[in-house]
């Protein structure tokens, strides 16, 4: 498991249609980094931040191709990843 005590991720639905709700919630004051790639690598999204407490964003990705991607969120040198789908 990647999540620290008192955090939660969700992101939802998945798989979609390429629109997808993030929610990530932890303690305290944070610096995110939070990016969607492909199985190669190649970036997506890309969004940097600072959040207190929370990140709730939609991502609308359903102009891309169908298949699986990977979201990343660095959050203070700690790395959380899920895979996402694209129907």
């Amino acid at each position: 498991k990647d999540l620290l005590a008192g955090e939660e991720l969700s992101v939802y639905p998945n798989p979609s249609n390429g629109v997808y709700q993030i929610k990530y919630t932890f303690e305290g004051k944070k610096e995110l980094k939070v990016s969607v790639s492909d199985v190669l690598g190649r970036a997506i999204y890309m969004k940097e931040l600072q959040a207190n407490s929370n990140f709730n964003e939609n991502i609308d990705m359903s102009t891309i191709a169908k298949g699986v991607y990977i979201l990343k969120i660095v959050a203070d040198q700690h790395q959380i990843t899920r895979k996402i789908y694209i129907e």
